[in-house]
């Protein structure tokens, strides 16, 4: 690439595939309360400012990895959603 920086998107896409931790096998990941179940690889958008899903990405709970299709250079992340410890501050509108 000559020093030279790559815009272009991948002429076919890759699979990425990164492994998460879940020793126990109990569908937690390890460290911390994040379902196994609820991850998702997400790619840095352009500038860094925010992370967006990474479409079809899929866990593997046998191998405990998620994978995804790529089209593109970037960084990834694989992301999870943490449970609500309770219902306290949710709000329903309209009322």
């Amino acid at each position: 690439m000559g020093g030279q920086r790559k815009t272009d998107n991948f002429a076919t896409p890759v699979t990425l595939t990164i492994p998460y931790t879940d020793s126990t096998g109990d569908g937690i990941v390890d460290g911390t309360n994040v379902k196994a179940e609820s991850l998702a690889l997400y790619f840095l958008q352009e500038g860094g400012v925010s992370w967006s899903k990474l479409t079809g990405s899929q866990v593997d709970r046998v191998n405990r990895t998620v994978s995804g299709a790529a089209d593109h250079f970037t960084l990834f992340a694989i992301i999870g959603a943490t449970p609500e410890a309770d219902l306290k501050g949710i709000r329903i509108f309209p009322n």
